[in-house]
């Protein structure tokens, strides 16, 4: 029930300002597209501690994505590549490979798509990543 647990999260970010909470808020936000509040919620994270969250750059990155800041986008996504050095969050390439797609640069969306693929090939997005990299390797 995503519309009240946002709902739960957003009652325990008026209470203490939970970061953790807000965390959570940004990605209930992606994934309900609530494009502005995940970019506030997660922004607000990242000014809390800038070096302990990297999902919330890959949710701020996605926000800033669908709202078409690129360059915004962009920086978020490479700060948050090399924040996980664990590669958690294997979607940050996938982003960054659709953002570098929509900025012409098609060498580099094909090797963040490659990376996103390694990492998680099985992932929801796959298919659509191997669709963009025919697609991309067809233009070159």
């Amino acid at each position: 029930d995503l519309p009240e647990a946002k709902k739960s999260y957003k009652e325990a970010i008026k209470n203490d300002d939970a970061i953790l909470a807000r965390l959570q808020a940004a990605g209930i936000e992606v994934a309900r597209q609530d494009w502005q509040e995940a970019l506030d919620d997660s922004k607000k994270v990242i000014d809390s501690d800038s070096q302990a969250f990297p999902r919330a750059y890959l949710l701020n990155a996605q926000a800033n994505l669908n709202l078409h800041h690129v360059d915004e986008a962009e920086k978020s996504a490479r700060t948050g590549i090399q924040l996980d050095e664990e590669h958690r969050y294997p979607e940050f390439h996938y982003v960054l490979g659709l953002l570098l797609i929509d900025k012409g640069d098609k060498t580099g969306a094909i090797e963040q798509l490659e990376a996103y693929l390694a990492l998680d090939p099985n992932s929801k997005a796959a298919a659509e990543a191997r669709e963009q990299l025919k697609h991309l390797r067809a233009a070159n």
